[in-house]
Order: structure tokens, then sequence, then C-alpha cells
């Protein structure tokens, strides 16, 4: 049923997109609540576990990032990135150091302790994936991630090549 849904021409009306972006808030909600107790243990807020999984990506790939860096990706000011990385800091989620390439800037990375937080998060909110893609079934699942990979296409942040993993035809990561 829900395949003919989509082959129907007028999936573009407001009612329709409506219903997109109310389930889209709902599954935020929901894919959000999953961290909560990790995220109120470290007194952190969900912003602080994106910055903190994109400084875990980054150190994993072996691609220093810097805070202004971050700001743009995010599409935050300066200051603001600034009081979150000093929060994160003083709870000891990251560490600064001097670039070897440019000692002007400061390259981020997750301490020991701020990558354990993004590994037990995110093994949480694969759970609940995982869980939701069982009930859904592989060709539901192909369409979801087909229309996420094209809105972060279009997305100015993958525009930018910032996304953060790509996925081939056969659906495996590289």
């Amino acid at each position: 049923m829900q395949a003919q849904r989509a082959l129907n021409p007028l999936f573009l009306r407001d009612a329709e997109l409506e219903r997109s972006l109310a389930l889209l808030a709902l599954l935020q909600l929901d894919l959000g609540s999953t961290v909560g107790d990790v995220l109120a243990r470290a007194g952190l807020e969900s912003s602080d576990l994106a910055l903190l999984a994109r400084l875990d990506a980054a150190t994993g790939r072996r691609q220093p990032v810097t805070a202004a860096e971050l700001a743009q990706y995010f599409g935050w000011t300066k200051q603001r990135m600034s009081r979150r990385l000093q929060h994160l800091a003083a709870s000891g989620l990251i560490e600064r150091a001097a670039d070897a390439g440019d000692r002007r800037k400061r390259a981020l990375a997750p301490t020991e302790a701020g990558s354990n937080l993004v590994a037990e998060a995110l093994e949480l909110q694969k759970r609940w994936l995982r869980r939701v893609f069982r009930r859904a079934g592989a060709a539901d699942v192909a369409g979801f991630q087909n229309v996420l990979l094209v809105a972060a296409q279009i997305s100015p942040r993958g525009g930018r090549g910032l996304l953060p993993v790509t996925v081939d035809a056969e659906g495996a990561d590289s």
C-alpha cells in the first residue's frame, strides 16, 4: 500500500508535506530520547552530542577539525560554538591542541571519555533504528535512505562535501 502511495503524483500536496514534516519531527524526538539518560548524566544538550559525534568521526578519519569549521558545518555563530566547546572541554570530553601545520589554529578532538560517550549514545540509537528498520523491511529502508541521501546532497552541508558517510549502490559504507 505504501509503495502505491509513493507512485501517486499528488504526493507533493501540502497535506502530504505537512504529514512528512510531522513524522520527521516525531522521529527526531524519539531518536533523541533514546540518548536522554546519557545526555542528562553528562550534563549535555543534544547539540553537544552532535558536536562530539562530528569530532569523533573526524578524529577517526585523522582529519583535524577547528572551531571555525565546526561552526560552519552546524551553521552556528562563532560565539555559540565557543560556548559549547568551552562546556565540553570543562566536562573533560574534548581537548584542544595546536595544529601541526598552522600553530595559530587549534585542532579539536574528543577525549577518551568523549569518544566513549559518543559510542554509548550511538549504540542506543542504532538499537532503536534497527528495531524500526526490521519492522519496515528492506525495501522501505532503501527508499527511506534514498530520500535522506537526496536531502543530504541538496543540503548546503552536503553540497560542501561535508556528508559524514557515503553509501554505494549496494548499500556498503565507503
